[in-house]
């Protein structure tokens, strides 16, 4: 499957999940070059991919799958996930196999600031995990804005980053 070149005036690019609340996966599937937000936006997050929550009985797996050249244009005052932004995470987030390439933050047409290249990530809560295995992050961060942005892991969530590879 293929998402190329979708657009969101809001949220979520290609790809717009509220909740998920049943075991839930997507697989050899690639998104490339989708653009979420616009100037006059004051919240955009998750270029690509918004996933809002993520209950404690579900998980959400993202296997063999590129999340490439995603937008978030950052005229707002908060911009998280230029590829990929997980809100809340009670229950458990694989992403595996995966490739996570070229996100920008852009703001008029130019880059900017933002948080989270690949992945903005608000929380994990107590018995929630995010793990990343055996993939890959090929993301400019000249302007501060890391691959990987995580803004709270309470007492008890779990983030883990393994076999992978930052370029």
């Amino acid at each position: 499957t293929i998402f190329d070149e979708n657009f969101a005036l809001g949220s979520g690019g290609a790809l717009f999940i509220d909740e998920v609340v049943g075991d839930s996966v997507i697989q050899t599937t690639d998104f490339i070059n989708n653009t979420a937000g616009d100037n006059s936006s004051t919240t955009t997050w998750g270029g690509s991919i918004y996933v809002s929550y993520v209950d404690a009985d579900a998980t959400l797996t993202i296997r063999q799958s590129s999340i490439l050249d995603s937008n978030l244009n950052a005229g707002a005052d908060d911009a998280y996930g230029a590829g990929l932004y997980l809100g809340e995470v009670v229950g458990e987030v694989l992403i595996d196999s995966s490739t996570f390439a070229r996100g920008v933050f852009l703001d008029s047409g130019n880059p900017t600031f933002g948080s989270g290249l690949s992945i903005g990530l608000c929380t994990i809560d107590l018995g929630g995990t995010l793990s990343v295995v055996n993939s890959t992050f090929d993301d400019d961060a000249t302007l501060d804005s890391f691959s990987i942005h995580a803004c709270g892991i309470e007492d008890g969530g779990v983030l883990s980053v393994s076999y992978s590879t930052l370029v």
